[in-house]
């Protein structure tokens, strides 16, 4: 065995760290330059006391339990699918406190066996109906059109269906005003 090398146990608690964790991905250029603007805008939001109506029902309380774990501790895991989305039930404050981690989640590749890329389900969050696109100010919206340039981009690397890159230009001319 050489210094390099290392047991199964330590390879999967790599694996597993690397999965779980968007702070240890490398991200390029162009997708650190955008979240470096996403994390002056939205990195002063205070962490909301409660992200969701916990009081609504037992899956909003779940949720919140979940979202509670901070920006900086909550995993992709965590944001399950768009069938189990504890963000789908935050309200407008998590939602611009959690951005940049989602963003962080979505320029990640599709690596998890039991979850789909999170570019995806992002998508989900940026529509005309959303709480982020309606709240968002003038200067929110470029910045969110601009990131939604790099996010297809990103999904164009990916291989991802036609059918995200679509959603993704529709949504990057709707937050552009276009």
């Amino acid at each position: 065995m050489t210094q390099n090398d290392c047991t199964l146990r330590e390879a999967c608690e790599w694996s597993n760290h690397r999965l779980a964790c968007f702070q240890s991905w490398p991200f390029d250029e162009s997708q650190v330059a955008i979240l470096a603007e996403l994390d002056q805008t939205f990195g002063g939001y205070p962490k909301p006391e409660e992200f969701t109506d916990r009081s609504h029902c037992d899956e909003c309380t779940e949720h919140d339990n979940t979202l509670q774990k901070g920006r900086d501790r909550i995993t992709r895991t965590d944001l399950g699918n768009p069938g189990w989305d504890p963000v789908g039930f935050c309200r407008k404050e998590g939602l611009f406190y959690l951005f940049p981690t989602l963003a962080r989640y979505a320029f990640v590749p599709d690596l998890w066996r039991d979850r789909e890329w999170y570019g995806a389900q992002i998508l989900d969050h940026l529509d005309n109906g959303s709480i982020l696109y309606r709240e968002s100010s003038a200067a929110e919206k470029r910045l969110m059109a601009r990131f939604l340039g790099v996010l297809e981009t990103v999904a164009k690397d990916f291989n991802d269906p036609q059918s995200t890159l679509a959603q993704t230009n529709a949504l990057r001319d709707l937050w552009a005003g276009r």
